[in-house]
């Protein structure tokens, strides 16, 4: 056996826990091999040796967890979460359903664990292990919601960006075998690249067809330091971001990211949608800054669904309607909210952190109160 992972169970780390409504996170494995040309985990992780090879999560530690939350009064964080019945987001950091799986049987055991207590699951995934029989037995008794990420329809294009990925077939074919399974699956169409993968509609008729009943998306952002944006170009074969600088497309600088400018993005974002509506899929964005977009709603949609209630709905993506014209105080933003860490909360928001998670928004350092104002002028293009 090898070395195991201590820490499966936890709140997200950094400012996601005030800004997603799905920060309660599960990882039965830490790195992957998918060797995803985008992905953020394996730039945080491969530095400090923690990638490779994958390392099995202590399944003894997710059932402890379990158990101390539901059978005590425990006041941590994690266990008052898990007590009010908020789903995992499983997983964050890796994929709970790589080859090595069928080895180490984890996620299996997991599955067993969180059907004792009917506890909520929003399986994030490339992997078609989770559609195997067994694994189906199990999901069909629980409140679960299966995410299958797929960037694109086209299996050279995958090839690039996913090299070690489940082929798209098997993936739409693993959308299939649950969804006839009466399991609920959405599709993540993420992340999106400008000028690549930004012409969904066959991907979204071929998931439509399978049973998918959601798309979740999410413009790429590409990365400002050499060895990440190298990473990304040695992936696709050309310089990514010299290829959008030719093509004029709207791109802007912030920190350590290009993102693609506003408000385009969101007219983008509404073209995407209006595809998927004609193919009778619901449409949710993550991690932007108009929750318009999702009618104040969970940003990865799952409050349709039974056994989904309890989001973190305090966050940006659902409260952030309490911000209007008038200066709105924390105090205000709260009202009626039961949070286990307020005090990390009102810090972030004090510290006008909050200004950058909506379109428009404007922060009063002096009072500490925000509120929605005219929208900024459009920043120049590759500014």
């Amino acid at each position: 056996m090898s070395e195991l992972y201590k820490s499966p169970i936890k709140l997200a780390g950094g400012e996601e826990r005030f800004v997603c409504p799905q920060s309660l996170v599960l990882n039965t494995y830490l790195g992957c091999d998918h060797d995803c040309i985008y992905c953020y985990a394996r730039d945080i992780l491969e530095p400090v040796k923690k990638w490779s090879p994958v390392k099995p999560a202590d399944i003894s530690i997710i059932e402890k967890t379990m158990k101390k939350a539901y059978s005590g009064n425990s006041q941590d964080m994690v266990s008052k979460l898990i007590r009010r019945r908020t789903p995992f987001r499983f997983a964050n950091i890796s994929d709970g359903f790589l080859m090595q799986e069928l080895k180490y049987k984890v996620s299996y055991n997991t599955l067993l664990i969180m059907g004792d207590y009917q506890h909520p699951l929003i399986i994030n995934t490339k992997g078609i292990v989770v559609a195997l029989d067994n694994y189906i037995k199990l999901l069909r008794h629980m409140p679960v919601v299966v995410q299958m990420t797929i960037t694109t329809e086209n299996q050279e294009k995958a090839n690039l960006l996913e090299p070690n990925a489940p082929d798209v077939e098997s993936r739409i074919g693993a959308v299939k075998k649950l969804s006839d399974a009466g399991i609920t699956c959405q599709v993540r169409y993420s992340p999106v690249y400008p000028k690549l993968t930004d012409n969904p509609e066959k991907l979204f008729e071929l998931v439509s067809k399978a049973g998918a009943k959601d798309i979740i998306c999410e413009m790429g952002r590409i990365p400002v330091l050499s060895k990440q944006k190298a990473q990304l170009n040695k992936g696709l074969g050309y310089d990514y971001l010299a290829h959008l600088r030719a093509l004029d497309y709207p791109m802007f600088k912030f920190k350590q990211q290009w993102r693609v400018e506003q408000p385009f993005i969101f007219t983008e974002y509404e073209r995407f949608k209006k595809i998927a509506e004609s193919y009778g899929l619901n449409f949710f964005v993550c991690c932007e800054e108009k929750p318009e977009i999702n009618d104040w709603c969970n940003c990865c949609g799952t409050h349709q669904y039974k056994g989904f209630e309890q989001g973190i709905d305090w966050t940006i993506q659902m409260n952030g309607h309490r911000i209007r014209d008038d200066w709105t105080s924390f105090d205000e933003y709260i009202k009626d909210f039961d949070i286990p860490y307020e005090d990390g909360f009102r810090k972030f928001w004090d510290a006008g952190k909050y200004e950058l998670n909506l379109y428009g928004m404007e922060f009063n350092k002096h009072t500490k109160c925000y509120r929605r104002c005219k929208p900024f002028k459009e920043k120049k293009l590759f500014s």
